[in-house]
């Protein structure tokens, strides 16, 4: 009897695994797709990034990233931003806005006061940093475009 019920749960396992195998491509790049990197480098403790992006003073999307384990971003660390053609218009310049959530038991936000605006093209990639040591001197510029 216990073969009866193993044999078919070791299956679902086995096809569980082997859909998870080709999951190992999913941080490559999608030639339709625009990466943003942000990259953080402050003396700031923070939780979450969030990026906005604005096309014609409209607002056309946000994404946030955070770790998966809740703790703090550290001085160094990188998220990865995916954006498709749906989100935006290629034809036009977008301005993009981050904003940092620095106190993971309250909804509070900072929003870095500068917006960085230029051109995307569809398959690049795009470097951005986080610099500064307060809350009232965190800046986002392009390190590469």
């Amino acid at each position: 009897m216990k073969k009866i019920i193993l044999l078919p749960i070791t299956l679902l396992i086995l096809i569980f695994l082997s859909a998870c195998y080709n999951s190992g491509n999913a941080n490559t790049s999608n030639k339709d797709e625009i990466v943003i990197n942000v990259k953080n480098n402050t003396n700031f403790e923070m939780y979450i990034i969030e990026l906005s992006w604005y096309q014609n003073g409209e607002l056309k999307g946000t994404q946030g990233n955070m770790n998966a384990d809740g703790s703090k971003v550290k001085k160094g660390e990188s998220f990865v931003f995916g954006l498709i053609d749906s989100d935006l218009n290629l034809k036009e310049k977008a301005l993009f806005k981050v904003a940092v959530l620095y106190d993971k038991n309250s909804n509070e936000k900072i929003n870095i006061t500068n917006k960085v605006p230029f051109e995307l093209v569809k398959g690049a990639e795009y470097q951005f940093e986080l610099s500064g040591s307060t809350k009232d001197n965190l800046k986002l510029k392009i390190i590469d475009r």
